[in-house]
């Protein structure tokens, strides 16, 4: 079975290691990395979603993240001092990925080049492929006062809660960029395509704006499953403080229930919508399939030692722990 997965923010994160786990024998899983809210940062190429995943799909779990006794932080620390201004990546390993990488690109390699040498070093399983949504460089930034639009770069914007509200979301590049070597096969000649539709305006909505993505999934032959978000009072924490942030300041702009407005962006191009069970009674747009399952995901750190075990709703509703969803309902 060849499985893809568009992931991007941290429901897609948790969401490739989660179908892994659950893939039949024998299967592939080609996980397509968003770059769209990559950014350069003292001079160095910052791709956190790519990290992310290679991260969370490492078999080797030393050089992939961090030391045993837990990442260190006192490079990141002394760039800071040295500089003034806190670095993009948040630990010393994701300081090393964007070093290593912006080497190769300097000498002339792309962004795919540069992931799969982090796939080969990590030592992500062989049936696991991690491409680069696009080689293109695409940045996303926010415009927070419609008097003065002066955009701040997604990755650095902390809403505070007291500053002024974000107005619009931008990205620099996108119109321009195309997918990456092998995205669009990966969509057109897989048997399962799943994305996550947890952030339509940092995430999931970005990467439907790429050309070519949205035409590759409405012509695929492949089954298009979309997880959607659950609706609740906020988006789910991640355990992230800056990405919870920016997660409820976004959300503020979509039209409420959040899972009705995911579906809206979605049903052009999804067979199957997955709809957690607090919101079954919501009447959803287009034709798609609608199945009723715990559809959260895991956004914390997973076991050293494999993926998070499945929990029952009603659990992670009261711990406020995501779980994940189970391939047999796909």
């Amino acid at each position: 079975m060849q499985i893809t997965v568009i992931a991007a923010g941290p429901a897609g994160h948790a969401l490739a290691p989660a179908l892994l786990s659950q893939a039949p024998s024998g299967s592939r899983l080609t996980v397509l990395a968003s770059t769209l809210a990559d950014a350069t940062d003292h001079g160095l190429r910052v791709c956190p979603d790519v990290d992310a995943l290679v991260r969370a799909l490492a078999t080797e779990k030393e050089s992939a993240a961090g030391t045993a006794a837990g990442t260190s932080t006192a490079a990141v620390d002394e760039l800071a001092r040295l500089s003034g201004v806190t670095p993009l990546p948040r630990d010393d390993a994701q300081l090393a990925a964007a070093v290593h990488r912006s080497h190769l690109l300097g000498t002339g390699r792309t962004l795919s080049d540069a992931t799969a040498d982090a796939c080969r070093a990590a030592q992500v399983p062989q049936e696991v492929t991690v491409l680069p949504l696009t080689d293109d460089p695409v940045e996303t930034h926010v415009v927070l006062d419609p008097d003065e639009p002066v955009a701040h770069q997604v990755r650095g914007w902390v809403p505070d809660g007291g500053g002024p509200d974000l107005v619009r979301v931008t990205s620099a590049g996108l119109d321009r960029a195309t997918p990456a070597p092998g995205v669009l096969d990966a969509v057109r000649t897989a048997d399962l395509v799943v994305l996550p539709g947890d952030d339509l305006l940092l995430s999931t909505g970005l990467v439907l704006g790429l050309p070519g993505i949205r035409d590759a999934l409405r012509g695929t032959s492949a089954r298009v499953v979309a997880v959607l978000p659950v609706s609740g009072d906020e988006p789910v924490p991640t355990g992230d403080a800056a990405t919870d942030s920016r997660a409820r300041a976004t959300a503020a702009l979509l039209p409420t229930p959040r899972a009705r407005a995911a579906a809206s962006v979605l049903a052009d191009v999804a067979d199957v919508l997955v709809v957690d069970p607090s919101d079954a009674g919501l009447r959803l747009p287009g034709t798609a399939r609608t199945t009723i399952t715990p559809c959260l995901l895991y956004s914390s750190p997973r076991p050293r030692d494999g993926p998070p075990p499945p929990m029952p709703s009603s659990a992670c509703k009261k711990k406020k722990t995501p779980a994940f969803t189970n391939l047999q309902y796909f």
